[in-house]
């Protein structure tokens, strides 16, 4: 269904791609995040009904991924913005941080003011200097400018939009106990604060299970660290019963399908970020393997 709204108990568990339980969040509130495109949705509607499936070809029109940034804006920025900076770094800064973090979630309009994106990061990223952060937040004016010209959207907007009409309108759908994420590091910080609208189990109901160095959706920048701290302020502070214990971690370190000589390679690598960007990833224990 397109909603999480009166699912037959026999539908459960729901296993869904995160994608499809944000279109069905939106489904579920009174207005749509869409409704900005009903001029343009007409060819979606089949016998007076929004066709899913045609809807999501739209959709895949009028979103901005990496692919899209990279290749149709990257371009047209200013060339004196863009000098010694890669569209991947930036698009990064600007959907897991400037758009997508917690601490944007906190300001007005869910995205940081230019001095707070420059403050804030200095520990977290000490190869980005102030400097090169003042440039990317620049970029990132002109990105948002060209594609409200395109009327075009990025994840950031629909996921900040679903936060904003949730707030207001209160979430009236379906109430699961337990969520399961699996690929959690392909998350931001703010896709996962919605999951505290569908579950409010927050003591023992949520597991997210992933791997930060296995990392492959272009534009999310993710630790279990941050995602641990997050789940404390954002979910556990919620829960009235007294003082909550922070969650716990569990490493998987005997890999089952990769040979030693291999691991070595992979653990070097990973020594070497540890080494030159300690904040970027989690610090984990060596695999073995047999």
């Amino acid at each position: 269904p397109d909603k999480l709204h009166d699912i037959p108990q026999k539908n459960y568990p729901l296993v869904i791609t995160f994608r499809k339980f944000l279109m069905m969040l939106d489904g579920t509130i009174s207005t749509s995040f869409f409704d900005r495109f009903r001029g343009e949705l007409r060819t979606c509607i089949k016998d007076g009904k929004l066709q899913s499936h045609m809807l999501q070809a739209f959709i895949e029109t009028k979103e901005v991924d990496y692919e899209k940034f990279s290749n149709s804006y990257w371009p047209h920025f200013n060339a004196k913005l863009t000098n010694s900076l890669d569209p991947s770094t930036v698009f990064t800064q600007i959907i897991s941080h400037i758009k997508g973090g917690h601490q944007a979630g906190k300001s007005p309009g869910r995205k940081l003011e230019k001095t707070d994106y420059i403050i804030l990061y200095d520990r977290r990223f000490p190869s980005l200097s102030a400097e090169i952060r003042d440039k990317i937040f620049d970029i990132y004016i002109c990105y948002e400018k060209k594609k409200c010209i395109a009327r075009e959207f990025d994840l950031s907007d629909f996921v900040n939009s679903l936060h904003c009409r949730l707030s207001t309108d209160g979430y009236n759908g379906d109430m699961l106990d337990f969520v399961y994420i699996d690929e959690v590091q392909d998350l931001s910080m703010n896709q996962i604060a919605l999951l505290k609208y569908v579950c409010s189990n927050f003591k023992e109901g949520f597991v997210f299970a992933g791997d930060t160095a296995q990392t492959i959706a272009r534009g999310i920048d993710f630790r279990f660290e941050d995602i641990r701290s997050f789940f404390y302020t954002v979910f556990l502070s919620k829960v009235k019963h007294g003082k909550e214990n922070g969650s716990d971690i569990f490493q998987l370190s005997q890999n089952f399908r990769t040979h030693c000589g291999i691991l070595l390679l992979a653990q070097s690598i990973m020594n070497l970020l540890y080494y030159f960007f300690p904040m970027s990833v989690d610090r984990l224990n060596p695999e073995s393997s047999m």
